[in-house]
């Protein structure tokens, strides 16, 4: 899927590619490569078992972010992510905030 890191769009192949590893394996399914907004997260999700968020914020945290900023920017991913979960018949979106242990 090629280098991880901020897309302009979740790669075309995510989604099929989460979709045939979870038909072999009962393990949770992530999505990691390229997810830089929310939007792109819930995406993810509709297809696999959770996503991996890291480059777009530590960009964020690069450019000056304060804590705030990225409190709003946690938000509004777990925001994304919870709403997805709200249209699914089975809760799948799983998010990991680093110290939120739910």
């Amino acid at each position: 899927m090629d280098t991880t890191g901020e897309r302009d769009a979740l790669a075309a192949t995510a989604a099929p590619l989460a979709r045939r590893i979870k038909e072999v394996t009962d393990l949770p399914v992530l999505i990691g490569f390229g997810i830089s907004t929310p939007a792109q997260a819930a995406t993810a999700a509709r297809a696999g078992d959770g996503v991996v968020v890291a480059s777009a914020l530590m960009r964020r945290v690069l450019n000056g972010a304060s804590p705030d900023d990225l409190r709003a920017e946690v938000a509004a991913f777990r925001a994304a992510l919870d709403q997805v979960d709200q249209e699914m018949p089975v809760a799948r979106a799983h998010t990991e905030v680093s110290g939120d242990r739910r």
